[in-house]
């Protein structure tokens, strides 16, 4: 059912921050706000948004084809130009005034405040050695050294986005603070949005598959990397770990040759492929990379398709 849009336009609330670092914890608190509204990852909103000769047009196959869009609520309107339709299902994320919509993003933050200035931004740090570490376990990674890719994905856009835009209300939180002290985190954060902590905020165990914050799991990389490791990592870093808001391990740092860099990017392709076909069997993943490849849209988006059906599996 198509919601009726009201006169009401709620600027969003923007949660940003790598992946693996927190990100379903900090928004199922949220969504507990009977004052926010927030169903989920926001990414594919700007990931098929392009620029083009001054306007801005949505890939609407890809967008289509997009898994996260599938599976959220909103609809796009195509009678809508593209910086429009955005708007329009931001506004249908927040029920069309009902609620502060809440975008769960981990790039094209720039994009977001060059069309949405009114917005707020949380940002959300977690240890890139604990990053790493989960990215290998979703089988994104093969190594440490490239485990660390999303999270630099994400450092490099909220540079750019604090370059441009550094007049944008910001609030930052750390995961590791998050899961030590969720009650007065989400206190912090109220007083941020100008709202009332309820205790609702920390019910979602009783109403999702997810656990409570555990603290057990703050500082892993401690206890479970190798110096090795954690060199490799911080190697991977270079400078964006200035300002990442965690300090280095004070070990010796790593310097790889270009060997070393190509023996380390041959292994994360043969993990991460492994980890695909495994999971969904040659044909879908070879399909759309040749899609990819040879810029055959309808290749592409139909094995994307069957890849995002067997994703649903998975999912928890």
């Amino acid at each position: 059912m198509e919601l009726a849009p009201t006169r009401r336009s709620v600027a969003p609330l923007v949660v940003y921050g790598p992946l693996r670092s927190g990100t379903t914890m900090i928004r199922l608190m949220l969504d507990g706000h009977p004052e926010l509204i927030a169903p989920g990852e926001s990414d594919f909103l700007f990931d098929h948004l392009q620029a083009r000769a001054g306007s801005w047009r949505y890939d609407v196959p890809a967008l289509a084809a997009d898994r996260i869009y599938q599976d959220n609520p909103v609809q796009m309107k195509k009678h809508l130009a593209g910086d429009a339709t955005l708007r329009d299902m931001v506004q249908q994320i927040g029920r069309y005034g009902q609620g502060r919509p809440v975008l769960m993003l981990h790039r094209h933050l720039s994009a977001c405040a060059d069309l949405m200035p009114s917005l707020r931004v949380i940002r959300l740090l977690r240890d890139p050695r604990d990053v790493a570490r989960s990215s290998i376990g979703m089988g994104w990674a093969g190594n440490l050294f490239h485990g660390l890719d999303p999270w630099l994905e994400t450092e490099r856009s909220w540079r750019e986005f604090a370059s441009n835009h550094p007049h944008v209300p910001q609030h930052v939180l750390r995961y590791e603070d998050l899961v030590t002290d969720p009650k007065g985190e989400l206190l912090k954060i109220c007083k941020f949005l100008g709202i009332t902590y309820t205790d609702d905020m920390l019910s979602y165990p009783s109403r999702t598959s997810y656990a409570p914050p555990d603290p057990g799991l703050v500082f892993q990389w401690r206890k479970k990397m190798s110096d090795r490791d954690v060199q490799l990592v911080e190697a991977r870093a270079g400078s964006f770990w200035e300002g990442c808001g965690y300090e280095r391990s004070g070990m010796p740092p790593l310097h790889l040759s270009a060997a070393d860099k190509r023996r380390l990017w041959l292994q994360n392709r043969a993990y991460v492929w492994r980890h695909l076909i495994r999971r969904h069997g040659p044909v879908a993943p070879i399909l759309r990379g040749l899609g990819r490849r040879l810029r055959l849209r309808r290749l592409e988006h139909a094995a994307a398709a069957r890849i995002a059906r067997n994703d649903r599996n998975y999912l928890k």
